[in-house]
């Protein structure tokens, strides 16, 4: 379970004038859904008082289903608790890349997240602290990321590598987007069971890749994602197969048939044996060769002195 510590220290550092119950917003932002096969990239925005006390708040992947269910209604419940949820669905996906799709639906819940805070209460204008899971920011963000605040900067962003198990609005942020795409994905089941998105959630899991090679892929399936897009590619990827199969250039001819050997497990084990014996053998030779140097050298001193003697 995560308290305000970590984010108390970073209001500290950023605000020069910095007290708990004054009006100043610490905002956490996190996704879900990077690595499933199917389904959408859901990110979540929020923003809890200091004053405010919710327990069990934690990494949403570190807290289990039915406790996150019920920290989800009393995030998204309570009064004072703002948040707000962005959606990139599959196409969306698709055409950005998931990167790019991650860091819009981010940044798309931090706008209407923004608009909320803007009508806090407050005798002064709020200076916001925006954290955000992981090292990179949001373009549309990016401008915004300034180590101080001033009067003309409204906001200052932060990237958090790991912040969904150190900061507690991040993890808070990282429930609510968690929740959100499981109960899209509970509603995608319902449209198409065969594929069980109910277990898996769009995971590459062995039970989601069996359904796809037995059914094949649905509306929602992210087809630029391995393995589908080499089991399934589209008619660009086909137009470009058969152009460089009809007229390949001499770098993709040597491309595709130059062939590396694969080595199973057995034949590297017999090669890791045969250079062990090979470096034995090397090592033996050098010993031998030492000790017939040695002795020779011995047997010419003993001459020379048999001769001084005799002499």
């Amino acid at each position: 379970m995560l308290d305000r510590t970590y984010e108390k220290s970073l209001c500290r550092t950023h605000f020069d004038d910095f007290k708990e119950k004054q009006q100043h917003v610490v905002v956490g932002i996190d996704e879900a859904g990077r690595g499933p096969l199917a389904g959408p990239v859901v990110a979540a925005a929020c923003h809890i008082p200091f004053d405010v006390q919710i327990d069990g708040i934690n990494d949403s992947k570190k807290v289990q289903e039915a406790d996150r269910e019920a920290l989800f209604k009393i995030l998204t419940e309570h009064p004072r608790v703002k948040y707000a949820v962005s959606i990139i669905d599959a196409r969306g996906i698709e055409k950005l890349n998931i990167l790019h799709a991650a860091m819009a639906a981010m940044d798309g819940a931090f706008q209407k997240l923004n608009a909320s805070i803007l009508e806090l209460p407050s005798s002064s204008p709020s200076k916001t602290l925006v954290l955000i899971d992981g090292p990179r920011v949001p373009p549309k963000l990016k401008d915004q990321n300034e180590s101080s605040f001033d009067d003309n900067v409204p906001f200052a962003v932060l990237p958090v590598v790991k912040g969904d198990s150190k900061c507690f609005s991040i993890a808070a942020a990282s429930i609510i987007a968690k929740v959100s795409r499981d109960r899209i994905m509970y509603s995608m089941h319902k449209k198409w069971p065969k594929y069980q998105f109910a277990r898996h959630k769009g995971y590459p899991t062995a039970l989601h890749v069996q359904a796809i090679r037995q059914h094949g892929p649905c509306e929602i399936h992210r087809m630029t994602f391995a393995p589908l897009k080499h089991w399934y590619p589209t008619s660009s990827d086909v137009k470009k197969v058969e152009k460089y199969q009809s007229k390949p250039s001499k770098k993709l001819a040597r491309k595709h048939t130059t062939t590396k050997a694969v080595l199973t497990p057995k034949s590297r084990k017999t090669r890791i044996r045969k250079i062990k014996q090979t470096r034995s053998q090397n090592q033996t030779g050098r010993t031998k060769k030492h000790k017939h140097e040695t002795g020779t050298k011995c047997v010419r001193r003993s001459k020379r002195i048999a001769a001084m003697s005799k002499s």
